[in-house]
């Protein structure tokens, strides 16, 4: 997701434009829609209930307005569109209306939402992908990369410029001022949004990487597996069908500790472990000879001690599982 919006600016500053604008519009008109609609000779219980339709429609047809944009892939235009609609239709309630009965005013909004919905969730979509995407880029645009970052520009938009500029215009201009403000305010904020949504990526994730296999889940092959002897040391092992008990133990070169090296000065050779899937430790293990001191170590819970005097070619020195394997020549190649 790299710069590529037609402002030149990263697709997430869109969004932050867009919250900015769109919640500045719904500042300049929200609060004061009760109130022209009590000045046209609306009462309070019928106020009630034409407030009550953004709710109650948005709740059946927002899923229906996601679905489109979903299965026609045209996301941002349809958004675009929206906007346009929204801010133009409840500028009309002022210019267009003929009168400002109650009927009339309440199918108009009850139209005017169904048509409208659904604009805050597509933008809600569009920015947590964007979220997750610069996320897994590595990407690092001014102002954060997490959701709240940007939906903070709708607070700041609302509460410290848009909200107080209109509560003033309301208090202290003319009437005319008063009542054509909102009226204008709103489309033209939506206008300005409804541009800036251009730049919003709809684009679905589709490479996010999956998630690292735990809890005893088999490894991909190639998978490197951690190896015990230190941190610093891991083998790589590839999946195997076990059921094969002739098949050639894959073989590395492993230290439990940079003290423990072979006589020649190399370090000692070991083996995958078939119960385990870990490869061995130092000498001890796979027809080795044994050292002369006791070594002691556990790997998942299992003791793999070593025992000089019990320790024959061939064994695996397992206090907990007396288990023989049988291994081919040892003329694999080494790992480093």
């Amino acid at each position: 997701m790299a710069t590529r919006s037609f402002l030149g600016i990263h697709p997430l500053h869109h969004s932050k434009l867009w919250y900015f604008l769109s919640f500045g519009a719904f500042a300049c008109l929200s609060p004061f829609l009760p109130l022209f609609y009590r000045s046209w000779g609306i009462d309070e219980r019928q106020i009630g209930l034409i407030n009550c339709l953004r709710p109650l429609v948005s709740f059946w047809v927002t899923p229906m307005w996601g679905a489109l944009a979903d299965w026609s892939g045209r996301h941002n235009a349809i958004l675009f569109a929206k906007m346009l609609a929204q801010g133009y239709g409840y500028s009309g309630l002022l210019w267009l209306l003929p009168n400002h009965s109650f009927k009339i005013l309440f199918a108009y909004v009850a139209c005017l939402e169904a048509l409208c919905c659904a604009n805050n969730s597509l933008a809600d979509s569009s920015t947590g992908q964007m979220c997750r995407r610069a996320r897994r880029l590595g990407e690092s645009p001014t102002g954060g990369i997490d959701y709240g970052s940007q939906r903070l520009w709708g607070a700041v938009s609302w509460g410290y410029v848009f909200a107080p500029l209109s509560g003033a215009i309301q208090t202290f201009s003319p009437a005319r001022v008063k009542v054509a403000f909102p009226f204008v305010a709103f489309p033209a904020l939506l206008t300005l949004s409804a541009f800036v949504s251009l730049g919003m990526d709809f684009t679905p994730e589709h490479d996010v990487p999956k998630e690292d296999e735990s809890d005893g889940g088999e490894a991909e092959e190639g998978t490197a597996v951690p190896a015990p002897g230190g941190a610093d040391f891991r083998t790589p092992r590839k999946s195997a069908g076990w059921a094969d008990r002739e098949t050639s133990l894959e073989m590395t070169r492993i230290r439990s500790s940079p003290d423990e090296t072979s006589p020649a000065g190399e370090t000692s050779p070991a083996r995958i472990d078939p119960r385990t899937g870990y490869a061995g430790l130092g000498p001890g293990f796979n027809g080795v000879r044994t050292p002369t001191k006791e070594v002691s170590v556990k790997v998942l819970g299992v003791d793999l001690s070593v025992h000089e005097d019990d320790f024959e070619e061939g064994e695996f020195s397992d206090d907990s599982a007396a288990a023989t394997v049988d291994v081919k020549a040892a003329d694999a190649p080494v790992v480093g």
